[in-house]
């Protein structure tokens, strides 16, 4: 609906002096029928209806809509796909544009109620169509390029079966002679497991065997251990009772010009123990013989230095008390202990310091005859312990190798 109305002297002025020309001369308002807007808008300003010129287009001829149809779809033909069919197209929006306006009239002569076509509906119908168009061209390239991700995995799914089928054709001698070996294979692991049950059954005897044997030994050593513990504690506590002997106590000692028979005896017995070889000198009892004297040895080199004889009898002591010599305690059991007489209490009433020497000559003579009752038990324990390391190292090569074997056995089992 356009309405025409005549412009007043004042908006004629404006528009002059804007440089408007004829623009004042005559003004158009257009506006839709649709709805009630257009009812609202009349109401409101009936000038619309009084003062204005009121044109009613209704519909487009049929080459306006040919060609506002060519107009809006001929920049689109590329885009849209639609070379060579904008002809078919227009002509098809036409006739559907016009079979629309006739069955409006027919709607409205049957019920009353009109259906406006106006040319804005055939431009939202090709708009409509651009629209939709364009979109399912998208959604076809889509499922297009979807279809060909799919078929381009078939083909190389089908192309990797094939290089496998060659593959396998190509390994088939090889899997048969995998098979082949894998029974043997198995064939030789049965054989394994019962030889490794065999070993497994000796190895365990032998182990238990091994343990009695290993607890013969412990209760071998504990008796043996047992029967020194009361000489070494004696030969202890005599230590360190020497250990109480002052620098003055062995200063008086060496002091003798003519020692007591007693403390003769006594550094005679030390000497021997420690080693330390006497000097002969005439027998003045008999002409032309010679005596044994370790009364100078031991002043020279027992009773020079306190301090150092206190400390040797210690060392001695610690370090000796295994490896006194046979030959050593036979010259101190004739030379000194066949004296019955020489008692702690004598040699004391003779010296203090040599009574300490003859409690450390007693304790050392006491512990060797211990040490050698206890030799067998003690040689028996270093058999048994032989033998038993014997036996562990033998029961852990076993083990090591039936470990081994269970290994292969456990690795190579299907």
């Amino acid at each position: 609906v356009f309405f025409f109305f005549q412009a007043e002297d004042g908006i004629r002025d404006f528009c002059l002096s804007r440089g408007l020309g004829d623009v004042y001369k005559r003004q158009v308002i257009a506006m839709s029928p649709l709805g009630e807007v257009f009812q609202t808008r009349l109401r409101m300003f009936p000038s619309l209806v009084n003062c204005c010129t009121i044109d009613w287009f209704t519909e487009w001829p049929e080459e306006a809509l040919v060609g506002v149809g060519k107009g809006q779809l001929i920049n689109y033909e590329s885009e849209l796909g639609i070379e060579g069919q904008l002809d078919s197209l227009v002509d098809m929006f036409k006739a559907i544009h016009k079979n629309v306006e006739k069955q409006s009239i027919k709607y409205q002569q049957e019920l009353r109620r009109y259906n406006y076509v106006t040319p804005t509906s055939y431009l939202e119908l090709l708009s409509t169509y651009k629209q939709v168009l364009g979109e399912k061209k998208k959604e076809m390239k889509r499922l297009i390029s979807r279809l060909k991700n799919g078929l381009d995995k078939l083909k190389e799914a089908n192309e990797a079966v094939e290089e496998m089928q060659i593959t396998l054709t190509k390994m088939q001698p090889e899997l048969e002679k995998a098979q082949i070996e894998t029974d043997q294979m198995m064939e030789k692991l049965l054989v394994d497991r019962q030889e490794a049950d065999k070993v497994f059954a000796v190895v365990s005897k032998e182990e238990a065997e091994a343990s009695i044997q290993a607890a013969e030994a412990r209760e071998l050593q504990q008796v043996a251990e047992a029967a020194v513990e009361e000489a070494n504690q004696i030969l202890a506590k005599t230590t360190e009772q020497v250990k109480e002997l002052k620098k003055d106590h062995l200063v008086e000692l060496r002091g003798f010009q003519k020692p007591p028979e007693p403390v003769k005896v006594v550094l005679m017995g030390t000497c021997i123990v420690l080693g330390i070889n006497p000097v002969l000198k005439p027998n003045p009892e008999k002409i032309g013989s010679k005596i044994e004297d370790y009364f100078e040895p031991s002043k020279q080199e027992l009773l020079a230095s306190p301090g150092d004889l206190l400390q040797r009898l210690m060392s001695f002591a610690e370090t000796e008390k295994n490896n006194i010599a046979p030959s050593t305690i036979a010259k101190l059991e004739q030379k000194v202990l066949s004296d019955t007489s020489l008692t702690f209490e004598r040699v004391k009433q003779s010296n203090f310091a040599a009574s300490f020497l003859f409690q450390w000559i007693k304790a050392m003579y006491d512990y060797y005859k211990v040490y050698e009752q206890t030799k067998p038990q003690r040689n028996k324990l270093i058999e048994m312990n032989r033998v038993l390391a014997d036996k562990m190292l033998e029961l852990q090569t076993k083990k090591d190798a039936l470990d081994k074997t269970n290994s292969c056995l456990l690795y190579t089992s299907p």
